[in-house]
């Protein structure tokens, strides 16, 4: 008796040693929301608030108020859940936290740090599997499961949250190889479909890196001993349990990727020149999010980046520990602990491989495949990996420390390594995350609805507010908010697709294009409220309205545009080392011809993927005019085609020469090509001059 109180007595200290840590990491994941005193939701007003809404979705749909497969948004396409994460695989949690009465806002919070503890308790499941002490469990739980480059995507993009399926599908794979007991197999699969469900991209990444380590540990992990069970009874009950789960999350991903392939026939494949932007090169890797506490600004921080993306560095330390597992394998190829650290070391090296973008015209493994295999193209922002390559980086250091840990019964090495264990922890640290007032999100809904109701309060909104210094991401979240909070529908949407009969309206929410919408779909208007403003609630909300979208200055250009009319907003990219600057059609931009000019100089070219690379634009034609006292006239024109003419390909030099004595304005038109198709039409513009 007195030998089992003893026991019971070490139990505590390590468990709240334990608990402390997986309250940090936690905290540290979730920080937007402690930091707040839970006023914020993570994310800002677009993709925080949109993943939200989707679930507020499902929540609707598990009551039956509206179907699953179509979200009520972009009416009347239906399917529309398949244009982004559908979050089926935590969809429970949020419907349980709804139950209790908590408001939308307030579940996303709960959900949030619900999926933020299950990924740490996932994590510290694989590592007690592993068989790391105590000591090291904690910091090493925290290092995996709440590194700095998680915290920024759960600011960014909280769907790449959930990915705690996947550690406890490698703990089941690793308890496999230990007892050679196919049931462990069945829970692994249940576990990788229950990461798809989570995140169709945590599930692709997530089964490649699985199968790389399944095979790994096959051949460099010999096979221990596992205690089995102690009845034929209870591995009868384990058997039907095991398979039962694994049966309803295979059919449920079944059910959720049938639903992606129909909608992928309909609208087609992601470009690949947009896989190859978002793809990671060395400079990504090395980048550091903002926020994080010891490399500030990134490292080295090449401000070219889109850091929404490009910021996947969370330290040097996890990175230490890969060459160390190859050399440790080499020293003790028959220990357990150096064939786990080799097997989670190189899955790490692969995955990093396998999807870097090598040369900047796009040259690497994955981009490659994904040039043979139009589908791969669905997983376009290939950065997003870290998640995964980041969580085996820490496991390789975990089981590297376990081996010396183990080797050794010096309390002062222990206790070192219990410290480096710490610092490795410290070291992932990111203090500052997006997050978004719950106020302000609830204040922009409640302005919708009051002037939905102004209008009519028809079953369908069209949201038309026209130019404002608001995104049209947010002002159709807006718009959707309405909807899901009466349970309506909304000619608006925002997802990671949009069907082709709204995409004009959805760029420029005008009320001008709106009507366009309703006429095309051939929706009478006696069925929508056209709402055109947050009414008196604007000045609040820091909201300002324009006469039109206004234009940032065009870099490279000597004079800038007086007037302009455009289909979508003018994007600038640097090619070749030149600012240029995309209007896609139709366009019409229009500059005050400087006194006495005479010739009129600019680059013209069009984007690479737009003809490379499955790219089919059948070009564009581009129009110079002279507009003097009303009368126009025509200076330049051309038909501007890479995809068929070798001499239109790049930035290629135009100019043509002014009538002496004009003034006014000068025109420049941009229109379709002669299919009257703009699908890859993405020509550019730069070094623009008139003298």
């Amino acid at each position: 008796m007195p030998m089992i109180q003893r026991n019971k007595e070490r139990k505590w200290p390590v468990i709240l040693f334990l608990s402390l840590w997986i309250l940090a990491g936690m905290v540290h994941l979730t920080q937007g929301i402690w930091t707040s005193g839970w006023r914020n939701v993570p994310g800002d007003a677009g993709d925080g608030r949109f993943n939200n809404l989707v679930l507020e979705h499902g929540y609707q749909a598990f009551l039956g108020a509206t179907p699953f497969s179509s979200p009520g948004q972009f009416h009347p396409v239906e399917k529309t859940i398949t244009y982004s994460d559908t979050h089926w695989g935590t969809l429970p949690f949020f419907i349980s936290l709804r139950l209790t009465g908590l408001s939308t806002t307030s579940a996303f919070q709960g959900w949030a740090c619900l999926v933020s503890l299950f990924n740490l308790l996932a994590v510290l499941s694989l590592l007690r599997v592993c068989r790391v002490p105590w000591l090291l469990t904690g910091p090493l739980t925290f290092l995996a499961a709440s590194p700095a480059s998680l915290v920024w995507f759960a600011g960014g993009h909280i769907q790449l949250l959930p990915f705690f399926p996947l550690p406890l599908a490698l703990g089941q794979m690793i308890r496999f190889r230990d007892s050679g007991r196919s049931v462990h197999l069945v829970r692994a699969f249940g576990f990788l479909c229950w990461l798809h469900l989570c995140s169709p991209y945590l599930g692709f990444f997530g089964t490649f890196a699985a199968v790389l380590f399944f095979a790994a540990i096959w051949k460099l992990v010999p096979p221990t001993t596992e205690p089995r069970p102690a009845s034929d009874q209870v591995r009868k009950l384990t058997w039907i349990g095991s398979a039962a789960f694994a049966t309803v999350t295979g059919l449920v991903t079944c059910l959720m990727y049938g639903l992606y392939l129909s909608e992928s026939r309909q609208s087609g494949t992601r470009s690949w020149f947009e896989l190859a932007a978002l793809a990671p090169d060395w400079r990504t890797w090395l980048t550091a999010p903002p926020g994080h506490w010891l490399y500030g600004g990134g490292w080295p921080h090449p401000t070219t980046l889109n850091l929404s993306e490009h910021a996947l560095f969370s330290g040097w330390i996890p990175w230490a520990g890969l060459p160390l597992a190859m050399v440790v394998l080499i020293r003790f190829r028959d220990d357990p602990e150096s064939g786990r650290a080799a097997s989670f070391g190189f899955v790490a090296i692969v995955c990093t491989l396998f999807f870097l973008k090598y040369t900047e015209d796009g040259t690497g493994l994955f981009l490659w495949l994904a040039q043979k295999f139009d589908g791969l193209r669905a997983f376009r922002a290939t950065g997003r990996v870290v998640v995964v390559v980041h969580l085996f980086q820490a496991l390789t250091l975990a089981m590297l420390m376990t081996q010396v840990y183990r080797k050794s019964s010096s309390r002062l090495v222990r206790g070192l390594l219990a410290g480096a264990a710490c610092l490795s922890a410290v070291e992932v640290i990111s203090l500052g995350q997006t997050a978004t007032p719950k106020e302000r999100i609830e204040a922009r809904r409640e302005a919708v609805l009051d002037e939905w109701k102004k209008a009519g309060d028809r079953p369908i909104l069209l949201f038309a507010p026209g130019p404002s210094n608001q995104s049209s991401a947010t002002v159709h979240l807006d718009a959707w908010s309405a909807a899901l909070a009466t349970r309506r529908k909304t000619i608006n949407g925002y997802s990671g697709n949009w069907p082709g009969s709204h995409g004009h309206f959805l760029v420029d929410p005008s009320e001008g294009k709106g009507r366009a919408v309703l006429g095309f779909l051939r929706l009478p208007e006696s069925e929508v409220s056209i709402v055109t403003s947050w009414g008196t609630r604007e000045a609040s909300l820091d909201i300002e309205r324009f006469d039109t979208q206004p234009v940032r200055p065009l870099a490279g250009f000597e004079v800038q545009p007086a007037r302009w009319e455009l289909s979508f907003p003018v994007e600038s990219f640097v090619i070749d080392g030149i600012s240029v600057h995309q209007f896609v059609p139709r366009a019409t931009i229009a500059f005050e011809i400087p006194r006495g000019s005479r010739t009129v100089e600019f680059l013209l070219g069009m984007r690479k993927g737009a003809y490379t690379h499955s790219g089919n634009s059948d070009g564009v034609r581009v129009t110079w005019s002279i507009d003097s006292n009303g009368t126009q006239g025509v200076l330049y024109s051309i038909h501007w085609n890479p995809r068929d003419r070798e001499d239109h390909r790049g930035l290629v030099a135009q100019s043509f020469e002014l009538p002496p004595g004009q003034d006014g304005e000068l025109v420049l038109s941009v229109d379709y090509g002669p299919d009257g198709d703009g699908a890859w039409d993405w020509p550019v513009f730069g070094r623009l001059m008139i003298r």
